[in-house]
């Protein structure tokens, strides 16, 4: 009997982690003039969203300049139908301004206003071959 409720409770498990494969999606780009690396917790969708990709968690960035220091990206917004993103920024439990993002060939491009009205544009490009644990922490 016990056998039987581990090997369902295994299929239940595969079932519901077959449908929807979590990634993390690696940038590097510019915020204004400053370089940044970008770090996006993404899903790329199950049934219950007809495979739609949505971002599932936060991510984070850093300037190249301040690596040591990572701020937060809360997701906001995700339109997968229009390719665009919005995320909250934080930085000492603070939000401290706004992306917006259009999803394009190889990254993204957008802005990103701060709480103090400051706009700067983003530019960000895809990178592959890193490691997660060696990305944007």
């Amino acid at each position: 009997m016990i056998k039987r409720t581990l090997l369902l409770f295994a299929l239940i498990i595969s079932f519901v982690t077959a449908n929807a494969a979590f990634v993390q999606l690696k940038y590097r780009g510019t915020v204004g003039p400053y370089a940044v690396e970008v770090a996006f917790n993404y899903n790329t969708g199950g049934a219950d969203t007809n495979y739609r990709p949505y971002f599932t968690d936060d991510g984070y960035y850093r300037y190249a300049s301040h690596s040591d220091r990572r701020i937060r990206l809360a997701t906001s917004n995700c339109d997968a139908s229009k390719s665009t993103w919005t995320f909250n920024e934080y930085s000492g439990g603070q939000r401290t301004g706004r992306w917006t993002l259009k999803s394009t060939r190889d990254g993204f491009t957008g802005t990103f206003v701060t709480t103090a009205g400051k706009k700067y544009n983003v530019k960000l490009y895809n990178v592959t071959g890193e490691r997660d644990w060696e990305w944007a922490w």
